[in-house]
Order: structure tokens, then sequence, then C-alpha cells
């Protein structure tokens, strides 16, 4: 009889760790609240990258494995994903100089190796202002241009769940999890003749796969985890197509760094970096719209208005909280904790969800 496990979570890690499971012959189960990629996987930068700026704060190994997996992804979803070539352009004032790009793209591309897209390359003035004739040209001395993955991330998890039901996977939407235990019990919460009713499952293993809602599910339960995690909104608008090309820009004011990106007929502006607490709405603020639209404003000399806002968007990321750290310092690398027969997933980056997967599989076949 095979092994029964549940993944209480359908967003990119709770998938791949399911159908990582699937690829080995287990029976396997998804478990999601409400929809598929409906959370904190559809809200990304849409980006299949390293992290260049990790480079700052020496995360390496996260850097390199991010590289690998974003050739994974490209090769294997051409249909959903494509190579794109981002500007960082380079000005007298900037908080960062020119050599500090140069050594940076110098290790992205060592650290990629054979998984590499391409070499950087350096622009001068005159070309950054051939692809951007709008951007601001005072104190521009010329630019650095280098590859990163795209994606469109809620239709590459759908595409994941159609490769595990294929491997004969089971997934329950609109299905929420109350209660776990490290020995494979689990509490469903349901619905019939509208009575709330909870039906308890026994499994081989249970993987916890919530996200931003990981910790606050092994709390409910009654168990234990010296994992904490420190959740960081994210908000994203749509406007306009500015340029086939994108950019990595820097803020003029606060000096952070965000990207500007083509993306389905538009252009994609993002992201901020704020505080989220479990039990508020996930959604952008106005003052984020605002600060997002005076950083773009800040680079160009056509003005983007309220009124060209197509559509916003926000997504809370879950980050391995250390006190000693900044958000921008924060590693968005993943921890895998296990209690017995649970699994628990905190952290993680969109990019290396499948090694993610993987590295659950490993987990979940020692506990069998």
């Amino acid at each position: 009889m095979k092994k029964k496990i549940a993944v209480i979570g359908g967003g990119i890690n709770g998938l791949c760790s399911a159908w990582l499971c699937a690829q080995q012959g287990l029976d396997v189960s998804v478990y999601e609240k409400g929809s598929l990629m409906f959370e904190t996987s559809r809200s990304s930068s849409k980006l299949l990258h390293g992290g260049l700026r990790y480079l700052e704060f020496f995360q390496f190994s996260l850097v390199k494995e991010s590289l690998r997996e974003r050739k994974f992804w490209l090769e294997k979803v051409p249909q959903l994903t494509n190579q794109v070539e981002l500007v960082i352009p380079i000005y007298k004032d900037g908080s960062r100089r020119r050599y500090e790009y140069k050594l940076g793209l110098m290790i992205y591309d060592f650290l990629a190796g054979k998984h590499n897209l391409g070499k950087h390359r350096y622009l001068s003035k005159g070309e950054v202002l051939e692809f951007f004739p709008n951007l601001n040209s005072q104190g521009l001395t010329g630019a650095y241009a280098y590859f990163d993955g795209q994606m469109d991330d809620y239709a590459l998890g759908l595409w994941v769940a159609e490769q595990f039901k294929a491997l004969g996977g089971k997934i329950y939407e609109n299905t929420e999890v109350e209660y776990i235990t490290n020995t494979g019990r689990l509490t469903l919460k349901t619905s019939k003749d509208c009575k709330a009713e909870k039906t308890e499952l026994v499994f081989d293993s249970i993987v916890n796969a919530c996200g931003p809602w990981a910790k606050d599910l092994v709390a409910r339960s009654d168990l234990n985890s010296e994992i904490n995690l420190k959740l960081v909104r994210g908000t994203h608008i749509i406007i306009p197509r500015i340029s086939d090309k994108a950019l990595y820009l820097e803020d003029k004011e606060s000096k952070r760094l965000f990207f500007v990106l083509p993306y389905k007929g538009n252009t994609l502006v993002g992201t901020t970096e704020r505080d989220q607490y479990i039990s508020d709405k996930i959604e952008p603020t106005e003052q984020e719209i605002d600060y997002l639209l005076k950083a773009l404003n800040g680079n160009f000399s056509t003005v983007t208005t309220r009124e060209d806002v197509i559509e916003s968007f926000a997504g809370a990321r879950p980050l391995i909280f250390e006190r000693s750290k900044g958000m921008n310092e924060v590693s968005r690398e993943y921890k895998i904790k296990v209690n017995k027969k649970l699994v628990n997933i905190f952290g993680g980056k969109w990019t290396t969800s499948r090694k993610l997967g993987e590295s659950v599989l490993t987990e979940v076949l020692k506990i069998l």
C-alpha cells in the first residue's frame, strides 16, 4: 500500500513539494483553504532570478542555487517563461558606484557558471537613452545590462499542479486544515448543509507549506517551533508599457532598488517592503502606491499619475526573523524543520521552490 502524504498549502512551495513526492510514487493530497496560487505565490515580481542584491549581504549559496533553478524553469516551461535583459543606469550621485555593480555582476555570472543566460555588458549613455528616451539623463554616465528570467507566476504554479495531478495527486481547494499533530493526524474544517463539520484524517507524514500562515498553524495546533517568521508586504503596480526593456532603478530618496519590467503588454513596477501582520488584510496601501509612483517619476522626465495605474496587488513574504537585520538583509532562504511525522517549511523564494520540494521529499522519505 502506498504511503499517504498530506501537503497543507496550495502555493508554489506546497505544489512543488507535492509534485516531487508524487514522482516517488507516494499517495499525496494537497489541502488549500482557498484557491490554488491565489495568495503570495501569484503576487511576486514575476522574476525567476538569483537575486543580484542578495550579493550585498554575502548570500552566495542562495544566489547560486537560485541561478541554477532559474535555468530549470526557463528550459522546462518555455511557454510560461522568458529571458529578460535588465538595465541598471549609473548616475554620478547614485549610492552605488560603477565598480560595485561591475563586481556584483562578475560574481553573478561566475555563480551561474554553465547555467548562465549570457554575460553582462556595459552600455554607454547614448545606448541607454536609445532604449529609454524619457529616462532622466542628468548625471547619467552609462549602465550595466544583465540577464534574468521572467514568468507568469500564477500560470506556472497551475502548470506544476497539472504535473502533480497527472501523477495521481489529489487537490482539495476551499478546504481548511484547522489542526495538525506530529503523529500524522489532521483535522479538516468542512461545511455540510450549512453546518460546520470537522473531519479527522490520518497520514504517514504531513507537510506544512502554509507560507505566511505556517507558524500560525503550528501555534494553534499547540506545537512548538524555534523558527519565527517576519511577514513583509510587497506591493506592485501595473501601468502602460514604458519600454520593451527592463530596468533596475534606485529610488532617489530612500536609495532602495526597485524593478520596472515589461509584463503582458504593460509595465510592472515594484516592490515595497512593509511589515505585514497575519491578522491584517494583505492589500496595497495608498502610501505604497504613492511611493512607487514617486520612485518611478524620480527617474523619468515624463510623469505617471494615479490615473495611469491599471492594477495594484500585494503579497506577504514569509522571511526567517533575524532581530539584528533589516528587511533588505534578511535572507530569502528557507528552513525545513521536522517534528516526528510533521515537516514544517518556513520562508523560501519562488525561484527555488522546486529545490525546496526536493529537500522536503528527502525529509519525508526519512520519516517513512
